[in-house]
């Protein structure tokens, strides 16, 4: 297995990080946050499951160790529960030049591939969102620097394309949160902050349903982990019961493809 973080990386973004949308077909009905939050447990229970070797989707995976395959650094599209504009693309690569103007979809980063398949429940989940280029609210307030070679957001000034990346794991309980999935719950505007993607662009943050937290992909600020004290980038937190940012992933583009770059991994161990 192809392997460059340090040791025990890998295993943290694998345990309670990974994506596993496989399994019973969207309901056409509304989802409770009950409904959600059981999901959201499944998953994490899914990626526990792959860590220690077991059955993930009807796959029997051998010990980690032992098996072979590629942990790839480009960003491929999940499936979301419901229908979206993107489910005809699970599998694929994740190009730079797919989005309109906020649109956004759920992907995966550092997935394991198996004769040219992902394996579901490996990776770190990640949603990718076009925001408006030249919106004067995009904020980045950090002394951080990003892995060499990566930004931590992607430019692309001749197509006038901005994306950014987000671990798609909400920081109060790891549950999902989605980008313009959830067209059945209103969420609550009652923010800490006036978010500009609502106040002024009239688009909704990034919406955890489950327990309500929300985050501005047009507000990147400096948090620092509360349980390792490393300062990482990340979307503001401007609702719910969450108390800190939602971390980015330092990307670039490679031909068209999205290509993930590792900062301190402590970034996103926190499920």
């Amino acid at each position: 297995m192809v392997m460059d973080s340090p040791p025990g990386a890998s295993s943290r973004l694998a345990r309670g990080m990974s994506t596993a949308w496989e399994g019973d077909e969207p309901r056409s009905t509304g989802w409770t946050r009950r409904e959600w939050a059981k999901l959201a447990l499944a998953a994490g229970a899914a990626s526990s499951v792959l860590a220690m070797g077991g059955t993930v989707a009807g796959q029997l995976l051998p010990p980690p160790a032992k098996f072979q395959g590629e942990l790839r650094q480009e960003i491929y599209y999940t499936k979301w529960p419901r229908p979206t504009w993107w489910d005809d693309r699970q599998g694929r690569p994740i190009l730079a030049t797919d989005f309109q103007e906020w649109q956004g979809a759920s992907g995966v980063w550092r997935g394991l591939f198996v004769n040219e398949r992902w394996v579901p429940g490996t990776g770190l989940a990640v949603l990718v969102i076009r925001v408006k280029y030249d919106a004067t609210e995009f904020q980045v307030s950090t002394d951080l620097v990003p892995p060499r070679g990566f930004s931590f957001y992607h430019d692309d000034p001749r197509q006038r394309i901005r994306l950014v990346v987000f671990a798609d794991r909400c920081t109060h309980l790891c549950c999902p949160p989605g980008w313009h999935v959830i067209t059945d719950t209103v969420p609550d505007r009652a923010y800490r902050i006036p978010p500009p993607t609502y106040s002024v662009y009239g688009q909704d943050p990034i919406f955890c349903i489950c327990h309500g937290s929300q985050y501005d992909p047009l507000l990147l600020t400096t948090n620092v982990h509360p349980r390792n004290g490393v300062p990482y980038l990340g979307a503001t937190h401007v609702h719910g019961p969450t108390q800190r940012a939602l971390p980015i992933v330092p990307v670039r583009v490679e031909g068209e493809g999205l290509v993930g770059g590792m900062p301190d991994p402590r970034w996103y161990d926190y499920c």
